[in-house]
């Protein structure tokens, strides 16, 4: 069960991801056209940013965890 959880975390993540850079690509394709120095300048950081962040899934169960620890102290 905790397998198919973390399958479909995943998953969720990969499509979240693919979401965040389409909108991205999209908003920079507009300022370019609309010949926004400014603000293309700004979305390209964020795409670096955004492309150097790439959470594991390790990081997700390390996070969550702790909900198994305390529900063994209950």
């Amino acid at each position: 069960m905790n397998g198919n959880r973390i399958q479909a975390s995943e998953e969720a993540s990969k499509i979240h991801q693919a979401n965040m850079q389409k909108s991205l690509e999209n908003r920079l394709q507009i300022a370019r056209t609309n010949m926004d120095e400014n603000l293309a300048r700004l979305l390209e950081a964020e795409m670096m940013q955004y492309s150097q962040y790439k959470p594991s899934s390790v990081t997700k169960i390390g996070f969550f965890g702790f909900l198994s620890t305390l529900r063994k102290k209950l």
